[in-house]
């Protein structure tokens, strides 16, 4: 005759199993709130799509000289998880400002990057574009604010998290040394219609310092400028 097993040893067993879960419940809490308050799409990012547009979620904003157009984000601060993709390629989440430098480098260049976090991590992560025709890669060389190579168009510009905390990329499309400026084209900063075929017109300075001569781009939270290097052609 089997014994039944002591009511002490099964509530005790009980209470172990319990502390178990509750201990198991709560790292699982405390990893997603961890990981939920890094993500940029936040409540309150996903709400700021829903008030205070500058613009209509996906308005038509403007067009570069080569046809890659711009829509609207709406706001800054807004989050729609929604991604695109041309020919089955990733482009980001609409209409966020990595997903137009990447688009742009598609369609005119025929190059893509790895996917990255934030537009800030371009500027350490992005070591390499890749040629979709072939598959080579190509460097991509960092130049800081300062540089004495000036930007020239095709160039990203990157920003760091001191924008918003997650920084911001925007494309170069015409550079005016002469004159003192360059433009870019870009997705996700003011959200507003461009006055031409560029967002904005930014102020570009030679200066001679004890260092030598440096190309400087007057706009807050500039890191500096990624530039491919066809992998044919010696810089």
């Amino acid at each position: 005759m089997s014994k039944l097993p002591c009511p002490e040893l099964v509530m005790r067993s009980k209470q172990r199993l319990i502390l178990h879960l509750a201990a198991s419940f709560a790292l699982v809490i405390l990893l997603s709130a961890l990981a939920f308050s890094w993500l940029p799409w936040r409540p309150e990012a996903m709400s700021a799509c829903s008030t205070s547009c500058v613009t209509p979620f996906g308005t038509r904003l403007g067009a570069t000289t080569g046809g890659v157009v711009a829509f609207s984000n709406c706001s800054p601060g807004c989050v729609v998880l929604q991604s695109h993709r041309i020919g089955g390629s990733f482009m980001g989440l609409k209409w966020q400002c990595v997903e137009f430098a990447r688009r742009w480098l598609v369609e005119r260049r025929g190059l893509d990057f790895a996917s990255v976090a934030t537009a800030a991590d371009i500027w350490d992560e992005v070591q390499v574009y890749r040629d979709l025709e072939d598959g080579r890669e190509w460097l991509v060389t960092s130049h800081p604010n300062g540089s004495p190579l000036p930007p020239k168009p095709g160039d990203l510009f990157v920003y760091g998290r001191g924008y918003r905390g997650t920084g911001h990329v925007a494309v170069v499309v015409e550079v005016a040394k002469d004159r003192g400026w360059l433009a870019i084209a870009e997705q996700n900063f003011d959200n507003r219609p461009w006055p031409g075929t560029y967002a904005r017109r930014l102020p570009l300075v030679r200066h001679t310092g004890v260092s030598g001569v440096g190309w400087w781009v007057l706009d807050a939270y500039l890191i500096g400028w990624k530039r491919a290097v066809d992998p044919g052609l010696a810089e």
